[in-house]
């Protein structure tokens, strides 16, 4: 059965918010009426001017809940004080909606708790299916009304299910063998250390994966000769600037009562900070191609044979099983985390994609392939990152091999990347934001048909190659100040 969203009677909504909009809680001799007496001075109106059409409602229904809606109506009509719970639970015409507050929710929880019985029939907020009824209802009251209301889709939350399925079952083996591994692994590396282990090559294999070695290599803050503060100093800076950035968009997701504020601010120069953050991203595809070529440029120096294809397999399981775990994760346990009115949202944009595509991100490829429905959206930086990766030895080695080669390689790849975007920016008419806002609805054309598309990212990867190239053939050594 279905749940109410914001407010289990949305049936209710037009019914309740016109007659008792203007009322008050106070009587003539300003004492404060019981609920029962404000619901009897004002149900009246409410019952003639309403009533009258819901029964013609409920029998024009196609759905299977009309003798639950009848009882609802019944029990109200009746002064039932859990259908009135439903009532209170639901959400009203709010003030502010000329600002951009078109969004109540409720109160999710009452309406979960809101049942009764009315003529033997039982009624709960929490399992009433009223979808195609609300549409109906809604399209109803909306022409006798004093507002115009187009009702564009109902949305009900499901509560989460008690039942296990199997796909939740297996990925909770899967963690929890994953977890007793690591716990094996660190009292592996306590007995090591420990001395009782003696001068097994297993046990030393076996300690590498331990939770205390690789913790504290994760918390470190040691500068260590090879490392360069430099660059971890850039990615600290941009990593704040792209959680600021992220924090401000997420805001036009959730419920704001003065959204119309928003659209002014970002017309403003103080949104300037915010709506560049996007060119942050750029540094890191700079860092990614730097370290790449210097790190591969230095060891072929030192003597060090290349092997293609762990090249490719090491980065691969660098990354992928971090990304799987994480995309199981988010596919099968992630609704058991929390509930609420907007809840669902979490449905929409992380869970359905992650049950249909997870496997694209196993591929690397979840930015061109079904791109409107990624597995985790922020994962399309993996994808392009990689893809760049997978290209790399074609610049890289002639590079080192034969230099101006590798440099005529590197100087084409860099004009192509450079007019590419230029001309897809210009024929699409795009601007350069990550979402494009119209008089009404906000699109994100634009972050799929371009700002995630590797061929369109490219430049700054390769520039940082570049860099990666004239600092170990130049020898420059870099300091703080030269990073920066």
């Amino acid at each position: 059965m279905l749940s109410f969203r914001a407010g289990c009677a949305a049936v209710l909504l037009f019914a309740c918010t016109q007659s008792l909009a203007s009322a008050s809680l106070k009587d003539d001799g300003n004492n404060t009426m019981d609920i029962m007496e404000f619901i009897e001075q004002f149900g009246t109106p409410l019952k003639t001017r309403w009533m009258a059409m819901i029964p013609s409602i409920v029998n024009s229904s196609d759905t299977s809940c009309k003798d639950e809606f009848t009882a609802m109506i019944q029990a109200f009509q009746s002064r039932e004080e859990w259908a009135f719970e439903i009532l209170d639970a639901s959400s009203k015409i709010q003030s502010g909606v000329m600002m951009g507050n078109i969004r109540d929710l409720g109160m999710y929880d009452e309406c979960l708790q809101a049942s009764g019985h009315y003529d033997n029939i039982s009624v709960r907020g929490n399992e009433f299916q009223i979808e195609e009824l609300v549409k109906s209802f809604l399209g109803n009251t909306s022409e006798n009304s004093y507002v115009g209301i187009e009702i564009e889709g109902i949305n009900c939350v499901q509560p989460t299910s008690e039942d296990f399925t199997t796909g939740e079952i297996l990925t909770i083996i899967l963690l929890t063998a994953i977890a007793q591994f690591m716990i094996f692994c660190t009292i592996c590396d306590f007995l090591k250390r420990r001395g009782y282990a003696g001068s097994s090559t297993l046990i030393d294999t076996l300690s590498k994966f331990s939770l205390y070695i690789n913790g504290r290599a994760l918390l470190s803050t040691e500068v260590k000769p090879q490392m360069m503060p430099g660059i971890s100093g850039i990615r600290f800076l941009g990593m704040c600037w792209i959680v600021l950035g992220h924090r401000y968009v997420s805001t036009l997701l959730s419920p704001t009562i003065n959204i119309k504020d928003i659209f002014v601010w970002m017309d403003s120069w103080s949104s300037v900070h915010i709506q560049i953050a996007v060119f942050v991203v750029d540094t890191f595809f700079v860092i990614s191609g730097f370290l790449l070529a210097y790190t591969f440029l230095k060891s072929m120096k030192s003597g060090k044979k290349f092997n293609l294809a762990m090249m490719y397999f090491h980065r691969f399981v660098r990354l992928t099983p971090s990304v799987m775990v994480l995309a199981l994760f988010c596919a099968f346990l992630l609704h058991r985390i929390a509930d609420g009115p907007i809840w669902n949202m979490t449905n929409y944009l992380v869970i359905t994609p992650c049950q249909r595509n997870w496997w694209l991100n196993l591929l690397y490829v979840q930015n061109f392939v079904d791109k409107e429905n990624i597995c985790l959206l922020h994962t399309w930086y993996l994808a392009v990152d990689m893809q760049l990766f997978w290209i790399s030895p074609v610049i890289v080695y002639p590079l080192y091999r034969w230099p101006k080669v590798g440099l005529g390689i590197l100087g084409s790849f860099l004009v192509i990347s450079i007019v590419t975007p230029a001309v897809i920016l210009g024929v699409n008419r795009y601007s350069n934001g990550v979402l494009e806002f119209t008089e009404s609805v906000i699109t994100m054309d634009y972050f799929y048909n371009y700002y995630i598309l590797t061929y369109n990212r490219a430049c700054a990867y390769f520039v940082g190659i570049m860099l990666g190239y004239d600092v170990v053939t130049k020898k420059r050594k870099l300091t703080k100040v030269v990073s920066s």
